[in-house]
């Protein structure tokens, strides 16, 4: 904010004349409130006359006043207080979430406290350098070393419709390279070499791949999973396996990133009594273990997000808020969510492993080779049976004859 005092001065001007001065506030180079004129009589430097000192009192108090009007009828833009940023911070603890308007022109990630978790955002800032016609609101994954963010821009009858973009924490994005399909959701994997994300081909449930250092693409059937439908969200723990929930199943599957095979299912049930409006529509690792869960009526006609604590032992959910529209509609609720948490999600799946070995016990009657058993005799069989993840240890021992025939 300017203030602007503009006097009438001639160069010739003397002690005893009048002359007009004029005050302006001025905001962003345009003038928002201007004083009324004030004639005064210009004396010299030993003397100042009471009528020029009340004016500049009575001028000044004006403008104090017009400040703070202006002020109060200024509008800030943002969610309960919470505005644009210049700049998000990527950390190993809170979750971001990626938006866009209704008609697609403000494309922002928003970014969430890990710890504390709250629907009105720390920080948001918009996506910038984006083709027209480049359609960004999914596909948001954290690069596990890099603060770097990476998204999916659709851009519908285009040679390259299906878009991977990088994007800085100030939100400048840079084209990466095409995908092979759509990108509802994503992850990265932990070692920071491969964007993964799912999508439809001939009917057919794919999990997709793109080598973020070669560029190399690649798609395996997820094995096992009866429901086609997409969206939802892709998380990864630290063992490498992922775990996907789409708007529909109502469910969560553990599947194994280099086969696509489903290790298993498991139902997502409420513990509070408050559903999920619209199923799963974004995932991301809290750094207490707890998995963070958007959902939402969007579909619906309405444009709110819910959010819900995801326990990884229950599957149960606990509501925690929700976000509207708000800025004059350009902040919308983020329904697709990423972050770099990669804990260990228990029960992880069980590998198992067996040891056995055999005894020559007895031999049987008129068997004379020593070494190699015979009809007849009687061996012992030892079989150690051990998993890794259970790291529980079995033993067990039975010995039989071997009779003809069997």
């Amino acid at each position: 904010m300017t203030v602007q005092v503009t006097v009438q001065l001639n160069d010739d001007v003397e002690a005893g004349e009048q002359i007009e001065n004029i005050a302006e506030v001025i905001g962003d180079g345009t003038s928002l409130v201007e004083s009324n004129n004030v004639t005064v009589t210009v004396v010299g430097d030993e003397e100042q006359p009471v009528e020029e000192e009340e004016a500049e009192s009575e001028s000044k108090l004006e403008l104090e006043q017009q400040e703070e009007a202006s002020e109060e009828e200024e509008t800030v833009v943002g969610i309960n207080n919470v505005e644009a940023n210049n700049v998000l911070e990527i950390n190993d603890v809170d979750s971001y979430g990626i938006s866009n308007n209704a008609d697609r022109t403000t494309p922002q990630i928003r970014q969430f406290d890990g710890e504390n978790f709250d629907p009105d955002p720390k920080a948001i800032v918009f996506i910038t350098g984006l083709p027209s016609g480049v359609n960004m609101n999914n596909g948001l994954a954290v690069h596990p070393t890099e603060d770097i963010f990476y998204a999916y821009g659709g851009v519908p009858g285009d040679e390259t419709p299906h878009r991977l973009y990088r994007i800085t924490p100030d939100g400048a994005a840079e084209f990466v390279g095409g995908l092979d399909g759509t990108a509802a959701n994503a992850v990265i994997s932990e070692d920071g070499t491969r964007y993964y994300h799912t999508y439809i081909e001939n009917g057919v449930l794919l999990l997709g791949s793109y080598h973020l250092v070669t560029g190399e693409k690649e798609a395996i059937p997820i094995n096992g999973y009866d429901n086609n439908d997409v969206g939802g969200d892709l998380i990864i723990d630290e063992d490498g396996y992922i775990w996907f929930s789409n708007n529909t199943a109502g469910s969560i599957i553990q599947m194994d990133s280099q086969t696509g095979e489903v290790l298993r299912q498991v139902p997502i049930t409420s513990g509070d009594g408050v559903a999920l409006q619209g199923g799963v529509r974004g995932l991301s690792f809290l750094p207490n273990g707890q998995i963070l869960l958007s959902s939402g009526p969007g579909a619906e006609g309405s444009q709110r997000a819910d959010y819900f604590s995801l326990d990884p032992e229950t599957l149960q959910t606990t509501f925690l808020g929700s976000a509207t529209i708000a800025g004059d509609g350009r902040f919308f609720p983020s329904f697709d969510l990423a972050s770099r948490v990669y804990p260990r999600f228990d029960p992880l799946p069980p590998v198992v492993e067996a040891e056995k070995s055999v005894d020559l016990i007895e031999k049987g009657e008129g068997n004379s080779d020593e070494e190699n058993p015979e009809v007849g005799d009687t061996l012992r069989y030892t079989i150690q049976v051990y998993s890794k993840t259970l790291s529980f240890l079995t033993r067990f021992q039975k010995g039989w004859n071997m009779y003809k025939g069997h």
